[in-house]
Formats: C-alpha cells, structure tokens, sequence
C-alpha cells in the first residue's frame, strides 16, 4: 500500500483535488437555487402584500356598509398553495342603543385573493377554535 502511494502521489493528489472541486460546485450549484427560491418567495410576499391591499380596498367598498368596524387585514403568501391569502375581520352594527353602536355581526373569513375564493369562514370568530386553528395553518403555510 505504501508503494502505491508513494508511486502515485501525484495521481492521487489530483484525484482528491478533483473530488473538492466537485464538491464545491455542487454546494455552489445547490446554494445558488437555494437563494433564487427565496428571492422569488420575497418577491411573491411583496406582491401579496400589494394585491391584497387592493383587493380589501375593493372588498371594503363592494362587500361590506360603511358602518361596519373592520380590523386590520393580514396577507400571507401561502407556499403550498402558491397564492396570496388575506385574513379579513369585521364586526357590523344593526342598531344604536342609548347613543352607542352596538355591535352583533362578528366576521371572519381567509379568503384567496387571486381567485376571490374564501376558503374558510365563521360568524363568531372568537369561540371557534376549530376555525381558529384552520386559520392559523392557512396563514403559516
């Protein structure tokens, strides 16, 4: 064995230099599209970000009367789903009592910004856990 070596020092020694810069190709191969993914999930949250604005502008002004207390809207760029998702909340009055509003209607609902699609929804968001929890999978996925 140490003759081999000794007689074909050289050999090996190319031999491993070879193997190294293969390795770090591939891990520069492999960390190259590690990176253009995540600039693409970036640039996918942005434009969630943006188109959801616009579609809860648009939603608030179609959907829902003005005399409806909403809260702020989250948007969420769903991987798995590949689409845009927005947590829209309200709360709607029917009627005024003693100088105050009263508020009776309470609305929840994820909904698919690109295809306007709720995918789940609820009338009494606080004590619904099992919505709750479909809500919080949807928004983190």
């Amino acid at each position: 064995m140490k003759k081999f070596i000794v007689e074909n020092w050289f050999k090996i020694i190319i031999v491993l230099i070879a193997f190294l810069v293969g390795f770090y190709l591939l891990y520069f191969l492999f960390s190259v599209q590690i990176q253009q993914k995540q600039q693409q999930l970036l640039e996918s949250s942005i434009k969630c970000d943006q188109n959801g604005l616009r579609f809860f502008e648009d939603y608030k002004t179609k959907n829902i009367p003005y005399h409806f207390l909403f809260g702020e809207p989250t948007y969420h760029f769903s991987k798995q789903l590949n689409t845009c998702l927005i947590s829209i909340n309200y709360q709607g009055s029917t009627h005024e009592s003693q100088g105050r509003t009263i508020y009776d209607i309470s609305h929840d609902e994820v909904t698919d910004v690109y295809s306007n699609k709720t995918l789940i929804s609820t009338e009494i968001s606080e004590r619904d856990t099992q919505f709750q929890q479909q809500k919080q999978v949807l928004m983190r996925e």
